[in-house]
C-alpha cells in the first residue's frame, strides 16, 4: 500500500547542464510493510509513468514509511526525508538521503520508546530552516538544518495531554496547527516554541489539517468528517453537504491556494474519492475515478497550475495504485 506521496524534482531550464526539468517530474511513494519484508520507498523520475524502488530503503525490515518529503539543500540537490511508523525498543527516527536513495542517514526524535509517525501529514516541510514532525505520543520535533538534528517542542506534549498528533501543517514559520485524537488540536504562532489547546472539533479523530492563514484553517478525520475555523480555533463549523459527507474517513487535504484545494476520503467501502473545491473548502466536487481502488492515502499537488494532482492508494491486487488528475 502507498501511505504518503511527494514531490522531488527541481524546477530547471534546459541547458548545457541538462534538459528541461519541472518540480513534480520526480515523485516519491512511501509504502507499507509487507510481512517481514523492507517498506520501499518508490520513485518515479518521468511524472508518474514509470516507477522504481529507490537502490537502498531509507528504514528497517517491517516499518512503515507513513510520510515523504523533498526539499532544496543548495542549488543543485534535493534531500530526501522519511519518516516511519513504530519500531519496538526503538526510538522514532527519519532517515534521509541526498542521493536520490542510494545511501541513507538515520537520526532519531528524541528518546521516546516505539514513538511513531502517524500518516502523510506527520511531517511538515517549509525549508531547510523550518521543518516540524509530530507523533503518536502527542509531541512536536522542530529541526533548523535541514533534518541532521531534531528537538523536541515541550509545550506541545502539554497542550495535547500525550493524545496522538495524526497531521501538522504551518502557513508561514511561526503559524501552525497540529490535530489528532478526538478532535484534538493544538496550535503555536511562534513556529512552535509555544504550543497551545484549541477547541476540539468533537469526539471524532482528525486525520488532516489545512493551515490557510491564521484565523482559517480546514481539518477532516473519521466518519466523514470536515471542519473550519475562521478565528483560529476558538470556533469550529462543519462542513456538510458534499457527496459522501458523515461516512468513511476524510483522509487527506491539500491546498493551492486560499481557494484551490483536493481532498481524498475513502467511503465506509473502503473505495478512495477524489474531490476539488475552488472556493476555499465551501463546497467540494467530487472528481470521477475511472478505475477501482481499496482506498486513497495521500495526494501531492504537482505544481503544473491548479488543476493537477497525483494520489497514492492501497494495493489492488499486486499492483500499487498511483492517481493522476488533471485538466
Amino acid at each position: 500500500n502507498g501511505l504518503t506521496i511527494t514531490k522531488a524534482g527541481i524546477d530547471r531550464c534546459g541547458d548545457s547542464c541538462g534538459a528541461p526539468q519541472a518540480i513534480s517530474d520526480i515523485l516519491l511513494i512511501g509504502s507499507a510493510a509487507a510481512g517481514g519484508a523492507t517498506a520501499n520507498l518508490m520513485r518515479s523520475a518521468d511524472a508518474g509513468l514509470t516507477w522504481a524502488a529507490t537502490a537502498a530503503d531509507p528504514h528497517a525490515i517491517g516499518c512503515n514509511l507513513v510520510s515523504v518529503r523533498a526539499f532544496m539543500v543548495n542549488n543543485t540537490t534535493v534531500r530526501y526525508l522519511v519518516l516511519r511508523a513504530t519500531l519496538a525498543a526503538t526510538a522514532l527516527q527519519i532517515a534521509y538521503s541526498d542521493d536520490a536513495g542510494a545511501t541513507w542517514v538515520t537520526v532519531n526524535l528524541g528518546a521516546t520508546v516505539a514513538e511513531a509517525g502517524v500518516g502523510d501529514q506527520s511531517l511538515m516541510v517549509l525549508d531547510e530552516k523550518d521543518m516540524w514532525a509530530c507523533t503518536g505520543g502527542g509531541r512536536v520535533y522542530k529541526s533548523i538544518n535541514g533534518a541532521v538534528t531534531w528537538t523536541e517542542q515541550p509545550s506541545a506534549l502539554t497542550a495535547s495531554g500525550a493524545a496522538a498528533l495524526n497531521a501538522i501543517h504551518f502557513v508561514d514559520e511561526n503559524v501552525g496547527f497540529a490535530v489528532g485524537a478526538a478532535g484534538l488540536n493544538i496550535y503555536t504562532i511562534d513556529g512552535g516554541t509555544n504550543w497551545a489547546a484549541a477547541t476540539a472539533t468533537g469526539a471524532l479523530a482528525l486525520n488532516s489539517v489545512q493551515v490557510i492563514s491564521r484565523y482559517r484553517v480546514i481539518a477532516g478525520g473519521a466518519t466523514g468528517s470536515l471542519y473550519q475555523t475562521w478565528n483560529g480555533g476558538v470556533t469550529w463549523t462543519a462542513i456538510t453537504g458534499w457527496v459522501g459527507a458523515g461516512a468513511g474517513a476524510v483522509k487527506n487535504i491539500k491546498f493551492a491556494n486560499e481557494l484551490v484545494g483536493f481532498m481524498v476520503v475513502d467511503t465506509a467501502a473502503s473505495v478512495g474519492w477524489l474531490f476539488r473545491t475552488i472556493d476555499g473548502g465551501a463546497n467540494w466536487l467530487r472528481i470521477t475515478n475511472p478505475l477501482v481502488n481499496t482506498g486513497l492515502n495521500a495526494i501531492v499537488l504537482t505544481g503544473f497550475g491548479l488543476n493537477s494532482v497525483f494520489g497514492a492508494g492501497n494495493a489492488v491486487g499486486a499492483l500499487q495504485y498511483v492517481l493522476k488528475a488533471s485538466g
